[in-house]
């Protein structure tokens, strides 16, 4: 069995990463570190392996680098996931065309299909119906749902259905 031989302290590294846990809200970091604390209290990487599913050579990099680097460095150097496509600046002005009417930009309606096309002719960036979707709900928090222009069959009875079609659909 190798025993690995830390820079620092034992004893200082147990305090810092059980000072780091209590100070830090991310709970990436917080998982993390308690590993590391776990390791440091004497659970063998092959224990901490099986029971949170993290492979060994992972356990023992973030113990390294909590020794080496502190419990700081554990910390995610950028976010996890693909980078955007289109800047900050790019979506302020995606947000702002679909909050003005569509007519404006030749559009009939503001959905997936619509803002990929106008993503695509604006930027020359390509996304897919799908992927407009997720922006218009998760970065420009914006709802999905079409205007009804019909009152559902449900609702009211033929009678009122066709009066407000008379009124509506004839102007």
């Amino acid at each position: 069995m190798k025993v690995r031989k830390f820079k620092t302290d034992i004893e200082q590294l147990k305090e810092a990463g059980l000072s780091f846990v209590r100070q830090n809200g991310d709970t990436k970091m917080i998982y993390r570190a308690t590993i590391v604390n776990m390791y440091l209290k004497g659970t063998s990487t092959k224990a901490l392996s099986e029971a949170c599913g993290e492979s060994p050579a992972t356990i023992n990099l973030w113990v390294k680098i909590a020794d080496e680097q502190g419990f700081q460095a554990l910390k995610l150097a950028s976010p996890p996931g693909r980078p955007s496509k289109l800047s900050e600046i790019q979506l302020d002005v995606v947000r702002n065309a679909i909050l003005s009417p569509p007519e404006t930009h030749n559009y009939a309606v503001w959905d997936g299909k619509s803002v990929a096309d106008f993503i695509n002719k604006q930027f020359n960036v390509s996304l897919s119906t799908r992927q407009c979707q997720r922006l218009m709900k998760e970065k420009l928090n914006l709802s999905l749902i079409r205007p009804q222009t019909l009152p559902s069959k449900g609702k009211c009875n033929d009678e009122e259905r066709e009066s407000f079609k008379k009124k509506f659909l004839s102007s």
